[in-house]
This record gives structure tokens, C-alpha cells and sequence, in this order.
């Protein structure tokens, strides 16, 4: 038999592969997604890296930030030797942005975390973000009200757009011009 069941597909591989991942846990499923990124980036492949959960490691406003589930994102990226380009939560109903220096595998980097739980249900009180430091992390943008993120990746940059549609007290948002911007160089790890 030529090839394996990833570059020959056989006629019972999706069984297969629902029976494969039944047995395994999200934990582990995320644990090798996030090995095979990094063993692309250790070969020469660079594609941006956006992580995404519910419960924002940071957050001062709406619901309060996990640092547990900070440090089990650290502790994954540790032992991969890989981290984010940019990471997105959701849950507290507002929209927050930091900035997160961080080494990873050696090197520095600012990573923008967002927290982006604003798209419909209720909104939320949310702390003025006035560039403060807190240990590690940067709080530099925040609003309460309604709105979405645009993400665009490119082979050098990733940007990320927050677009306030309807702000605090119901006051129409900006439109098309975006509320908040951040963008990422990615050979460097830095905001451009």
C-alpha cells in the first residue's frame, strides 16, 4: 500500500477518524495541532498562529480574567516551543485589548490579546483602558457595546480590526472605520 490514510483516502476513513478522535480528548486534539504548527515553523513554514477560547485570560470588565487558564495556555506553549500571534476570548461581554510581552522559545514578543464578547448578547461595564501595566500584560483599549472583529492574514502580518457598531447608551459606532487596530509582524513577533 502506497501512502498512508492522509495522502490515500480509503473508502472507511472518515469512520476511522470519527472512531480516532472519539478516543481522544479536545485537550489532546489541540496538544497535536499544536505540535504539528510547531514543527512547521522549525522546518522554515511561518503561518500566523491565532488561539481562541472562551474565558479571557485578562479581562476587567463584564466577567473576570482566568489565570489558570493563562497558565495552562503558557504551560502548552512551553513544552511545544511555539506560542500565539495574537489570542481572542470571548465571555465578558465587552471588547478589551492588551498587549502581552512574552518570551517564547528564546525570543520576545507582543502579543495582542483581545477580548472580543460583544457581538450580541447583553453588554457589559468594562474598565477605561488607559495603557496601565500589570505584571506581564498591557491593558490599551476597551469599550462596552456592540460589535465584530475583521481578521486579515497575510504571509508577513496578521491585523486584527474591532468595528464598534452600537456603543455604550446605544450610540451609533464608527461604521466602517474601525474602533480599534493591531497588527503583528510576524517574522519579528512584534506590533507594527
Amino acid at each position: 500500500m502506497s501512502g498512508g490514510p492522509l495522502t490515500v483516502p480509503r473508502p472507511d476513513w472518515p469512520q476511522r477518524r470519527a472512531w480516532l478522535l472519539s478516543g481522544l480528548s479536545r485537550e489532546e486534539r489541540t496538544w497535536r495541532r499544536v505540535c504539528t504548527i510547531a514543527a512547521s515553523r522549525k522546518a522554515g513554514g511561518r503561518k500566523a498562529l491565532i488561539m481562541g477560547v472562551h474565558h479571557p485570560p485578562f479581562s476587567q470588565g463584564g466577567h473576570s480574567g482566568s489565570p489558570l487558564m493563562l497558565q495552562q495556555i503558557d504551560d502548552a506553549c512551553k513544552a511545544a516551543g511555539i506560542g500565539p500571534d495574537a489570542l481572542i476570548a470571548g465571555h465578558s461581554h465587552t471588547y478589551q485589548r492588551y498587549t502581552r510581552i512574552v518570551s517564547i522559545a528564546g525570543k520576545q514578543t507582543q502579543v495582542p490579546y483581545l477580548v472580543a464578547g460583544c457581538g450580541g448578547h447583553n453588554d457589559q461595564a468594562v474598565g477605561v483602558a488607559s495603557g496601565q501595566t500589570i505584571g506581564d500584560h498591557t491593558f490599551v483599549k476597551s469599550t462596552r457595546g456592540y460589535g465584530y472583529l475583521d481578521i486579515v492574514v497575510d504571509a508577513q502580518h496578521l491585523q486584527i480590526d474591532f468595528h464598534l457598531v452600537l456603543g455604550p447608551a446605544g450610540v451609533p459606532g464608527a461604521g466602517r472605520k474601525s474602533f480599534d487596530s493591531v497588527r503583528v509582524d510576524l517574522a519579528t513577533g512584534k506590533l507594527a
